[in-house]
This record gives structure tokens, C-alpha cells and sequence, in this order.
């Protein structure tokens, strides 16, 4: 047989694998912070120089990997990667009779956790976080009538807070929590009141992070923690 004198033609990826991979090596290097927004989609694709349809496909890649998740009505946020399938099994375990694992101990860790990330975040946040904090905020006050809004907007308060401990760890680690915290926030929404009395605690959490007093951002997340425990209880018992 006769050696082939043409080079192996090499196939170029899809547009929309291009886009994912611009996206993905943003997140990879810090570029795009977990917590943060993606541009608007027609901004995106005037950046990329390519259609809707080719972003649309980059985006639900990603966000079935993981890295992106899509907010119904709220954009696209940068999520952690190795948050969604430790969310996912917490939440089946929380299902599955006999796995022994219960809103209790959700709480329990809840308070281990996210008491010392305040604490973290009071000493080590950045100008970036800070507004990002702000803006999580303020989408609560905006969306306090909206069960959806309201409750992504207060992952978000929590999510953007583990970015700013400065610990890579803390944002993977309450977000296996997630998705039965965001269940939890949607129940107590139901409860007159609920949306005021979380909103002044994430102001008192976010005013002592902003001023850098890591022990009364300890003592606020506290205060904020033993108040949603109370909520959520009295949401479940009136189901």
C-alpha cells in the first residue's frame, strides 16, 4: 500500500465546547469566583462571537458538570465544582429511610461551619467580596415576596460568605449542603415575617464582616443560625 502523503485533518471542537472551555478556564483560574455572575447571555455572545444557541449549550454543559448553575429568572452563577454531587447525595440521604441522617445534624454541622466562616471572612475579606455581599443583600430585600428569589438570593449571601473566608475548602464544604438548605429557606419563607427578621441578620453579619471584627461575625452568624433554626422548625410543624 502506498504511504499516505496527507496529515491526519484534525476536528476542530464546537463552538459551544470553545465557549465551555474559555468559561471553565476562567473558573480555573480565579478569574470567575464561585458566587459570582456570569455576563447577561447576549453579552456572552457578543464576547464569544458566537449565537445564543452555541452559549446555550457551553452553559448546560457546565452546569451539569457542575461549575454553573442557571437560576431561573436570576442568571448564571459560578458554582463550586465539587458542590453539586455531595449536595445531591446529602439530599438523598436525607430521603432514604434508615441513612440516619436528619435535619438535626444538617443544622448541627450548619453551626460548626458556618459560625467560624464568618469569623474568616471578618478577617480576610477583599473589597470584591464585600460588594458581591452587598449585592446578595439587596437582591433579598428586592425579592422578599418572591419563595424563589428570596431563597437563592440567601444561598447566595451564604455561598459568596464561604468565598471570602479565604479557604478554598469552606465553599466546597457548605455547599453539600446546598440544596437542603435552599429547601429549607423555601419552607420558611411560608412563615409571615421570615424575610424581615433573615434580612437584619445578614445585615448584622455582613456590618461586622465589613469592619473587619471577626468576633462579632462570629457572634452575629450565631445569632442569625439560632433564629433560622427556630423558623425552620415552626415551618416544618406547620406543614
Amino acid at each position: 500500500m502506498t504511504e499516505s502523503v496527507f496529515a491526519t485533518v484534525q476536528r476542530q471542537p464546537k463552538l459551544a465546547d470553545q465557549v465551555a472551555d474559555a468559561i471553565s478556564g476562567q473558573i480555573a483560574q480565579g478569574r470567575l469566583l464561585a458566587g459570582e455572575k456570569l455576563p447577561a447571555e447576549r453579552q456572552l455572545c457578543e464576547q464569544f462571537g458566537v449565537s445564543r444557541t452555541a452559549v446555550r449549550e457551553a452553559v448546560r454543559s457546565l452546569e451539569a458538570k457542575g461549575l454553573l448553575e442557571v437560576r431561573s429568572g436570576g442568571g448564571t452563577w459560578v458554582r463550586h465544582a465539587s458542590a453539586a454531587p455531595a449536595s445531591e447525595l446529602l439530599g438523598l440521604a436525607m430521603q432514604v429511610s434508615g441513612a440516619g441522617v436528619t435535619w438535626a445534624h444538617v443544622l448541627e454541622a450548619r453551626r460548626l461551619l458556618e459560625v467560624e466562616i464568618a469569623g474568616m471572612a471578618a478577617a480576610r475579606r477583599t473589597e470584591r467580596d464585600l460588594a458581591a455581599l452587598r449585592e446578595a443583600i439587596e437582591e433579598m430585600r428586592a425579592r422578599r415576596g418572591e419563595p424563589e428569589g428570596w431563597s437563592q438570593a440567601d444561598v447566595r449571601f451564604h455561598d459568596t460568605l464561604a468565598v471570602a473566608s479565604g479557604n478554598p475548602l469552606m465553599p466546597m464544604l457548605l455547599g453539600a449542603m446546598q440544596d437542603a438548605l435552599l429547601d429549607a429557606r423555601r419552607q420558611a419563607h411560608r412563615l409571615p415575617g421570615t424575610p424581615a427578621n433573615a434580612l437584619t441578620h445578614h445585615v448584622a453579619v455582613f456590618a461586622a464582616v465589613e469592619t473587619g471584627d471577626a468576633a462579632a461575625a462570629r457572634r452575629a452568624m450565631q445569632a442569625h443560625l439560632d433564629e433560622a433554626e427556630t423558623t425552620l422548625t415552626q415551618a416544618r410543624e406547620a406543614r
